[in-house]
């Protein structure tokens, strides 16, 4: 019979049963007993197994292979999924029990299309990964990564349909060992390369065990598609642990197997614990095995108790019926050591192991009559019990060894006194009386045994002992009462400096360490103790002594005294120091006796008392010196007046005439001299300078004319150069201004050193801004004036220069003059374009009128220029006539009568009238013209009339000719 017992807050018993009825799934929790189950006279003895499940924390596990007999069926579970859809995650599942996984306690889960399985879930992540081709423990990999549990771990494909594919779970069984169940059935792998294999395979987990079992009824392998990669194992949430059984990590693909399980098992610490009971529900062991000599027929039961990562208990039981008999058991040997004259009683039968029968008899018997031995009156030796059986009569015996112990003897007490600096000593001599060896000191001196050190143990009682355990024998002890004199300590030697203006000083207080008071001074003091007086005593050693009590010795110690000299800064003093003056010592400025190794504030820019005029300050000076060991200070000061040196700056010089002009600034007040030239004190000018003399001017301060400071000036020729600028060829541009192919804007230069002249350029009279330079680059037309300055001399010249663009003409457009049909008619050119043009007509020479007269009839060609070869127009133009006259007599020679033109002519409608205004021809200009006839008939000479008017109606002519014969 199986019994289940789960801890919650009261204990109760389950009946384990299966949704689906399926028998007990091999991970549950159980428990068996296997052995013996009858004893005889031969054999009274029987051991008994208990076999279960053995599990552990869940921070480690162990992969083992075990028998393929699924626990589930691989098809029909209660909730499908993911038929017909690839690659996804199942919702959330919620798991009625808490399941523990590499230490933390999880109750829901996903499952994966791919064949695995994730506790650490995505609710919006349902997309399951499919890709990889490294081995786990893996969390770099999405595929891998987001799984914990695989198998088998591969890219198979629920959308085909073919073979009747289900991935389903279902949650089975009752508390302790409820089970999730995951089976992929029937399905393809993925890539139409791959449909023909199928693989089937099944995750199984178990409450309480936390047991995780992988069946594996078929899965082949096609490398067509992500290279047959597949794996079978389980890996924690940060992807850094995982266990994979051998041949089965993705290194391994592709592999193919059938009829395949795993199973991962915690293997931490254990989380079980065994007990076993006989019938009357003693505890009677804690082992897997135990041994059991039943003279009755006895019900054993075996219990174990699994802890759950929860806290949950899950206690479960089996039992076992052992047959009887009554074979004598005496037990085994047992002994006693008692205090000799104890008073207590006890039972032998009690210290006899592997719990002997009742009902035997005790040899040699004692006073008690039964197994009771008394101390008192029962002698000390060796006990035997002896057992008669009735089935089995060969008696059974085992003996009980009873020892006296005789009480141990400390001595008597003792006392000494040991001086601190004294060696160790024994304590144990110090005992009167006869002490025994052997006993123990408390409290414990730092030897560990009894040897006292009054370095390191302190002065007190100490006892001496005897424990007689075990047994009840009366423990002796004794005392040793320790004093310690201590020594008498003088201190640690110590040094003092006493200024000499100073107060008495206790030399006591300068002693190191912890000195003890009472001692006495060598040399005596004046004081008769140990008060310094640095008005009467002298510096030196002084030796300071302390003697201990019971003989323990002297100790001494020194303070050495040092007097300390006051120092002297002087008496203050005074120095007037021009700007340009050397540098000076202060301290040869003090009055009186001043000791040297002072300090001055503030600090000179020497680091010493040496005072820069040209980088300290006037002002005043303290000079202090600080006597040793903080005796104080002293301080005199010395003031320092700096006349300041003039300086002076030149602001301008200027020609004037034939002579120079320096005008000049001075910042404080003096007397200006010059070698050249005259001064004007109030203007701060110089005058009447010559040209090309260099000249000194002098500033001497009025308050100290040694303070002076000299400007050397050189006066320049100041006259300035003339200059010529070069006039550029005329630039063609094109239409924007830009020169055209050929052509650069010019660069106008004064060939002058900028250095020496400064300049100011303008277009057409104004200035162009950011222009400086001695050139330019002329960018527009137009008339360029550069003025140009001597730096030195400040004189100043103009030149100038012109700068011609030629766009040259763009636009022409040809027009006669009296319109098309005039007799005496002229072209007229009209362009347009920035000019000046010239014009040519027919390629003659170039004029600059743009109209020609008188041309003749016919076509002509009229150019245009610009006149610097930057370029030129030509357009044709028609000049139409009509002649006065004509001979109609067939000699070859004006026979007939029309326009004159040799080019296109304009359409037109031409009619000919006589003087009556009948109408005779109308012609074709483009024919030869009219013979003079009417109907074939030839009419008289004399005058005739026309009209030509063109076919577009702009223009109409009408006039007469004569017809000669």
């Amino acid at each position: 019979m199986k019994k289940f017992l789960k801890n919650y807050s009261v204990l109760f018993f389950l009946i384990f049963t299966g949704v689906h009825c399926f028998s007990q799934a091999p991970g549950c929790p159980n428990i068996n007993i296997d052995g013996d189950t009858t004893t005889d006279c031969d054999n009274k003895c029987a051991d008994l197994t208990a076999t279960f499940l053995e599990t552990g924390l869940t921070d480690s596990y162990q992969v083992s292979s075990i028998t393929y007999a699924p626990p589930f069926p691989f098809t029909g579970l209660a909730n499908p999924i993911g038929i017909g859809v690839d690659d996804i995650w199942s919702d959330v599942i919620d798991l009625p029990f808490d399941f523990c996984f590499f230490g933390d306690t999880y109750n829901q889960i996903q499952v994966g299309s791919n064949g695995v399985l994730r506790l650490e879930i995505e609710p919006v992540d349902l997309t399951n990964e499919w890709q990889f081709d490294e081995d786990i423990p893996n969390n770099v990999i999405p595929a891998l990564g987001e799984a914990n549990i695989f198998g088998v771990g591969h890219d198979i494909d629920p959308s085909i349909l073919g073979s009747n594919p289900e991935i389903a779970w279902e949650l089975t069984g009752t508390s302790p060992c409820r089970t999730f169940v995951v089976s992929y059935a029937n399905l393809t792998h993925f890539d139409p390369s791959c449909v023909a294999f199928e693989s089937t395979s099944q995750i199984v987990l178990y409450e309480t065990t936390n047991v995780i079992e992988v069946y594996v009824k078929d899965k082949p392998f096609c490398t067509t598609w992500n290279q047959g990669n597949a794996v079978i194992g389980i890996q924690n949430n940060p992807g850094d642990i995982a266990y994979v059984p051998p041949g089965r990590n993705t290194s391994d693909s592709p592999w193919e197997t059938t009829n395949e399980a795993w199973r991962f098992t915690p293997n931490g610490d254990p989380n079980y614990e065994i007990n076993w009971f006989d019938d009357a529900g003693n505890n009677i062991g804690n082992t897997v095995t135990i041994n059991v000599c039943p003279t009755v027929d006895t019900n054993y039961t075996a219990e174990i108790i699994y802890t759950n990562c929860n806290g949950d208990l899950v206690t479960l039981t089996d039992d076992i019926d052992v047959t009887g008999t009554d074979s004598p058991n005496a037990g085994a040997d047992g002994t006693l050591d008692i205090c000799a004259g104890s008073t207590t009683t006890i039972d032998l039968f009690t210290l006899l192991g592997d719990m002997p029968s009742t009902g035997g008899t005790w040899s040699p018997t004692l006073t008690s009559g039964t197994g009771v031995f008394d101390p008192a009156i029962d002698p000390p030796g060796t006990y035997t019990y002896t057992v008669i059986g009735t089935l089995c009569p060969d008696p059974d015996s085992a003996d009980v060894v009873v020892t006296y112990i005789t009480a141990p003897d400390a001595g008597t007490d003792g006392v000494i006194d040991i001086c601190e600096s004294a060696t160790s000593i024994d304590l144990f001599t110090i005992l009167g009386g006869t002490p025994d060896t052997g006993g123990s000191w408390t409290p414990a001196l730092t030897s560990g045994t009894g040897v006292f050190d009054p370095a390191v143990d302190l002065g007190g009682v100490y006892t001496y002992s005897f424990d007689s355990t075990p047994g009840e024998c009366n423990t002796d002890q004794a005392t040793v009462t320790v004093t310690i004199t201590p020594i008498q300590n003088a201190g640690e030697p110590g040094t003092v400096d006493i200024c000499a203006n100073a107060t008495t000083t206790d030399l006591f207080t300068i002693i190191g360490g912890t000195p003890d008071t009472g001692g006495i001074w060598s040399p005596p003091l004046t004081s008769g103790t140990g008060v310094f007086d640095p008005a009467t005593d002298t510096a030196g050693v002084y030796t300071y002594t302390v003697t201990s009590e019971n003989n323990c010795g002297t100790d001494e110690t020194t303070v050495t005294v040092t007097v300390t000299p006051i120092l002297n800064a002087g008496e203050p003093g005074t120095i007037d120091i021009c700007a340009n003056d050397t540098t000076i010592d202060l301290f040869t400025i003090l009055e009186g006796t001043p000791d040297t190794g002072g300090s001055w504030d503030p600090l000179l820019t020497s680091g010493a008392g040496v005072f820069d005029p040209a980088t300290d300050t006037a002002g005043v000076y303290t000079y202090t010196v600080t006597s040793e060991n903080d005796c104080g200070t002293d301080q005199a000061t010395v003031t320092v007046n700096t006349v300041v040196l003039p300086t002076i700056t030149l602001i301008s010089t200027n020609c004037t005439d034939t002579t120079y002009e320096v005008i000049y600034d001075v910042d404080t007040e003096s007397n200006i001299t010059t070698t050249a030239g005259e001064v004007d004190s109030d203007g701060n000018r110089i005058f009447n300078i010559p040209q090309g003399t260099a000249i000194e001017i002098t500033a001497n301060a009025t308050n100290l004319a040694s303070c002076s400071s000299t400007l050397t000036v050189m006066t320049p020729d100041c006259s300035c150069p003339q200059i010529t600028l070069d006039n550029p060829k005329t630039i063609c541009v094109d239409q924007n201004g830009a020169p055209v192919e050929g052509f650069e804007y010019p660069i106008i230069t004064t060939e002058l050193d900028a250095t020496q002249y400064t300049f100011v350029w303008m277009l057409e009279g104004v200035p162009i801004t950011g222009e400086v330079a001695p050139l330019i680059t002329a960018r527009e037309p137009g008339t360029y004036d550069v003025l140009y300055t001597d730096i030195t001399s400040g004189c100043t010249e103009e030149a100038s220069v012109t700068v011609v663009f030629d766009s040259g003409p763009e636009n022409l457009i040809l027009s006669l003059t009296e319109g098309v049909f005039s007799q005496n008619n002229g072209i007229l050119a009209n362009v347009t374009g920035e000019g000046p043009f010239e014009f040519s007509l027919d390629g003659g020479a170039f004029q600059e009128s743009n109209r020609f007269d008188n041309v003749s009839l016919g076509v002509h060609e009229v150019t245009v220029s610009g006149g610097n070869d930057c370029g030129a127009i030509t357009e044709i133009i028609f000049v139409l006539g009509f002649p006065n006259f004509f001979t109609p007599n067939n000699d070859g020679f004006n026979d007939f009568w029309n326009v004159i033109g040799d080019f296109e002519i304009p359409a037109m409608d031409i009619y000919i009238f006589d003087r009556y205004g009948k109408l005779l021809k109308q012609l074709d200009p483009n024919e030869k013209g009219w013979d003079g006839t009417y109907k074939g008939v030839p009419l008289p000479a004399t005058d005739y009339w026309f009209t030509a008017e063109l076919k577009d109606r702009s223009e109409k002519y009408r006039s007469h000719f004569t017809l000669i014969r």
